[in-house]
């Protein structure tokens, strides 16, 4: 194959999966967020809080874009994978990429000074990639090693950098300065970025996108049946559940 076009084509393959797999992560995969919703729909409105999106008429474009991609792509995928998979199947995969993510949490753990809780993030994954048969299996947790959430972006915000402008980033989802970068961080602590095999690098990711957007199909479909504007909740959700991480 002509050099050029192979470039192109894994290029369009990296860009295509990178942004289904952030869409999936902030957007989808913070659990506080779900967690806010649910009490809002409990309560019947958003906790007041101070917002600092002054980019809102873009920040609405680029959500539209967003959801527009999610609801005729990722999310139909997400649907078929859960009715075609065995619940055992599903759990599986998920238990795997939870355990993957543990070089994040472990090393930003440590940089938070959590010394005490990274080493138990070290003794979960050490445990669950042996006798859990490389995370399919969370042994850690049936051994009373409870599982813990860290990243970089929450990480600057123990060192006192603020969030910044909220923003809302193609494919990305919703996030901030702070956030946008610590992505990038977050992103040389993934296990998978130095599969060196593409096809197999995207195969992962491709599945870990999948797995991450059907965890949290019901809670979405929850907020477009409740929320009168998708967007503030998301956005309010999103800057209450990093106030609460960087809080813990």
């Amino acid at each position: 194959m002509n050099p050029v076009i192979a470039s192109l084509k894994s290029t369009a393959s990296i860009v295509i999966l990178s942004g289904m797999l952030a869409l999936s992560a902030p957007a989808w995969a913070e659990e506080d967020l779900w967690e806010e919703e649910a009490a809002w729909e409990e309560a019947g409105e958003p906790v007041e809080q101070t917002i600092s999106d002054p980019l809102e008429w873009m920040n609405r474009g680029i959500y539209s874009f967003n959801k527009f991609f999610d609801d005729y792509l990722l999310s139909p995928v997400a649907r078929g994978y859960g009715w075609i998979t065995p619940q055992p199947v599903k759990q599986g995969i998920s238990n795997f990429y939870d355990n993957l993510t543990y070089p994040v949490v472990i090393v930003n753990g440590a940089l938070q000074g959590k010394f005490s809780q990274s080493g138990s993030d070290v003794s979960r994954l050490l445990i669950n990639s042996t006798a859990g048969l490389l995370g399919f299996f969370d042994v850690a947790t049936h051994m009373d090693i409870n599982e813990h959430h860290a990243d970089l972006g929450q990480t600057f915000g123990k060192w006192g950098l603020g969030s910044g402008p909220y923003l809302v980033i193609p494919f990305l989802g919703p996030s901030g300065v702070r956030d946008g970068v610590g992505l990038v961080g977050d992103f040389f602590l993934d296990p998978i970025t130095y599969i060196d095999h593409n096809r197999t690098r995207y195969s992962f990711r491709a599945v870990e996108i999948v797995d991450k957007r059907y965890r949290f199909l019901e809670a979405s479909d929850i907020l477009e049946e409740t929320a009168i504007d998708p967007y503030a909740y998301v956005r309010s959700a999103y800057l209450q559940s990093r106030e609460q991480a960087i809080a813990e």
